[in-house]
């Protein structure tokens, strides 16, 4: 998913810079998470990539206030 998704997606950015943290820890790599993760549609993952840019700067403008997301 990492690799095959995420990264790519990132790495299409020429606004935005995106680091990555992994730090193994146990409730990021529990079998649970791992299956709720699967049955998220790709579509969905990418649309929420994709939006990060405009909800941020929704959140910089309202001042870090509630926004419309």
């Amino acid at each position: 998913m990492l690799q095959n998704v995420m990264l790519p997606v990132a790495r299409a950015s020429t606004r935005l810079r995106y680091p990555f943290h992994q730090d193994n820890d146990p409730k990021q790599t529990s079998n649970h998470i791992k299956t709720a993760w699967a049955q998220v549609p790709l579509y969905v993952l990418t649309y929420l990539i994709q939006s990060m840019p405009r909800r941020c700067q929704a959140v910089i403008d309202s001042r870090g206030f509630g926004t419309e997301y």
